[in-house]
């Protein structure tokens, strides 16, 4: 009697991993955000979700347009579940921000509408969240801290 592969697959996986990210070029900040993983189905019904058809003059007929800025946003609310190491301070060094008296060692807590601002100040964070989140093989693999404890 052999392995079938419908009992190997997890079809609605909501596996959860700890991932840290760092700006290209810089050593710090060394952020940690917790993903969830995203299978390609999901991404999919999400585009699905922000595409519609729309009347083209050019085309003279209806075409799909999507939304990428809607997706993208919904993708990545979805795939964060919870973020580490985000402080004013982490802020100060991603992007522009305003005066304010606020220590830079503040702990900013995790929300879905910031997490939404500090993707949109920081397109690459965004491009990250979505590429890991997407790649179920970083999932697979235990991480750094998972390799010591089992070692």
């Amino acid at each position: 009697m052999g392995v079938k592969i419908a009992d190997l697959i997890r079809k609605d996986a909501e596996d959860e991993k700890w991932f840290t990210w760092m700006p290209e070029g810089q050593t710090s900040p060394r952020l940690e955000f917790k993903l969830r993983v995203c299978p390609p189905r999901r991404f999919v019904a999400t585009i699905n979700r922000h595409t519609k058809s729309v009347y083209s003059r050019r085309a003279r007929g209806h075409i799909e347009q999507t939304d990428n800025e809607s997706a993208a946003t919904e993708v990545i609310r979805m795939a964060v579940v919870d973020w580490k190491n985000i402080t004013v301070g982490t802020i100060r060094e991603l992007t522009l921000t305003k005066p304010t008296d606020v220590p830079d060692n503040t702990v900013i807590a995790f929300d879905a509408e910031g997490l939404t601002e500090l993707v949109d100040a920081v397109p690459e964070l965004g491009a990250w969240i979505i590429e890991t989140s997407s790649n179920v093989r970083n999932f697979n693999r235990p991480s750094a801290e998972e390799q010591v404890k089992n070692s």
